[in-house]
C-alpha cells in the first residue's frame, strides 16, 4: 500500500484480485487498532502536517504494524475506516506542523477514548473543584526516578516536550512564547553561570527547556545562541528574548553571519573572546546532543558550522564544513548549515555544497 493514497475498497479490491464477500475475513477489534495506534505513536515518530487528514494517518499505522503485508482473512477495508473513525477526532487538536507528532496524536486518541479533553487534560464535564491538577515535567520526571541518581535527561526532555506541545495546544502562540523567553532566560542564565571550561551544565530541568526551543524553533533558537556567542557586545535579556519568540519564517538566517561579523571592528571578530563564549555554550549543549531527540542533534551541528565560520574568520582551520556537512545529513533544507556552506570557502576555493565531503565522520561531534 502506498501511503500517499487513500486506502478504498474499491482498490484494495482491485489489488487482491477478489470481490469483498467472495470470503469472510475477520474483522479487526477496536481493542487491537487502538494497540496499533499506540505502537505507532511510540515507535514511528512520524510528523504530524498541516496537510495530513485522517486517511494518511490511517495508512501510516496499517503500514507500521504489517510491514506492508495484508494478509487475505482480514477485512483491511473495515480496519481502515475504522481507524479513520477512532482518528478523526483526535486530529482535531493538531494544529499546524507537530514534528515528531505522532507520539502526541497517540496520545490525544487514548485521552478522549478515556473521556479525557486532550487541550487540558481533565475529564470532560467534570466540575472544576473536581479537576486533577496536570503535574509539571519537572515533577514526572522525578517522581520514579532513583534518588542515587539524576533523572535520565533524555526522560526529562521528553517529558518537557509533551508539556509544550500540551500548552502550545491550549494556550496557542502566548504559550509558545512563553516556552521561548523561558529558553532564552536559561540559556543566558548557564552561560554566565561560573563553571571550569569542561564542565559540562547539570541542571537537567533548564536543558530540556533549551532542548524544547531548539526541537520546537530551531532558527528562532538558534539565532539567538548565535547572537549571544558571536556579538562582540553580550546582548541584554530583552533583546535574546526578542530574537527567540521570532516566527521561524522571519529569521534572517542567511544574513546573519554577515552581520554578526559586521558589528566587530574592522569586520574582524577576536577569537579569544568568542572561544570562551563557544566553549561555555558547548558545556550547554553538549549534553543536549547527546539525550535529544535526533532532529535536535542536527540542529546543534548547524549552530556549530555558523559558530566556527566566525570564530574562525572563514578559513579553513576550523570544522564548519564537517559540522554543516554532518546538519545536512540529518536535515537537507538546514538554513544554519546551508548558510554556513555558502559563506565558507574550502581546501579547492569553492563555497556552498561543491566541496562537501562523501566520508564525513558521523556520529559524535568533535569539539
Amino acid at each position: 500500500m502506498n501511503v500517499d493514497n487513500r486506502f478504498e475498497a474499491t482498490a484494495w479490491n482491485a489489488v487482491t484480485g477478489r470481490k469483498a464477500d467472495d470470503m469472510a475475513k475477520r474483522t479487526i477489534s477496536e481493542t487491537e487498532l487502538r494497540q496499533w495506534i499506540d505502537e505507532w505513536g511510540e515507535e514511528s515518530h512520524d510528523d504530524i502536517l498541516s496537510s495530513d487528514d485522517e486517511s494518511d494517518i490511517a495508512n501510516r499505522i496499517l503500514e507500521h504494524h504489517t510491514g506492508g503485508s495484508y494478509p487475505d482473512d482480514d477485512d483491511w477495508d473495515e480496519a481502515w475506516k475504522a481507524l479513520r473513525d477512532i482518528i478523526r477526532p483526535a486530529l482535531k487538536h493538531v494544529d499546524g506542523v507537530f514534528p515528531d507528532g505522532a507520539k502526541a496524536l497517540a496520545r490525544y486518541v487514548r485521552e478522549l477514548g478515556q473521556g479525557i479533553d486532550p487541550e487540558t487534560g481533565e475529564e470532560a464535564g467534570r466540575r472544576d473543584d473536581e479537576k486533577p491538577r496536570r503535574t509539571s515535567f519537572r515533577i514526572r520526571a522525578i517522581a520514579h526516578a532513583d534518588p542515587v541518581e539524576e533523572p535520565c535527561l533524555d526522560k526529562i526532555i521528553q517529558a518537557a516536550e509533551e508539556d509544550y506541545r500540551h500548552d502550545v495546544l491550549a494556550g496557542g502562540d502566548t504559550a509558545r512564547m512563553d516556552w521561548l523567553s523561558a529558553a532564552a532566560y536559561e540559556w543566558r542564565r548557564l552561560m554566565l553561570e561560573p563553571h571550569a571550561p569542561t564542565d559540562p551544565v547539570t541542571d537537567p530541568s533548564a536543558l530540556a527547556i533549551i532542548a524544547v526551543g531548539l526541537r520546537h524553533a530551531p532558527d528562532a533558537t538558534r539565532a539567538m545562541m548565535a547572537t549571544d556567542v558571536l556579538s562582540p557586545d553580550l546582548p541584554d535579556m530583552r533583546e535574546l528574548r526578542g530574537i527567540a519568540t521570532t516566527a521561524e519564517q522571519d529569521v534572517p538566517v542567511v544574513t546573519l553571519i554577515p552581520n554578526l561579523i559586521g558589528q566587530w571592528p574592522d569586520a574582524i571578530p577576536d577569537r579569544d573572546s568568542i572561544l570562551d563564549r563557544d566553549h561555555a555554550a558547548w558545556r550547554i549543549l553538549s549534553p543536549i546532543h547527546m539525550n535529544a531527540s535526533t532532529p535536535v542533534e542536527g540542529r546543534i551541528e548547524g549552530l556549530l558550522s555558523m559558530f566556527d565560520h566566525v570564530e574562525y574568520d572563514g578559513s579553513t582551520h576550523g570544522m564548519e564544513r564537517e559540522h554543516a556537512e554532518r546538519a545536512l545529513r540529518f536535515d537537507p533544507s538546514d538554513r544554519f548549515a546551508s548558510a554556513a556552506l555558502d559563506a565558507a570557502t574550502g581546501p579547492n576555493e569553492m563555497t556552498g555544497l561543491v566541496e562537501c565531503s562523501d566520508h564525513v565522520e558521523d556520529g559524535r561531534m568533535k569539539r
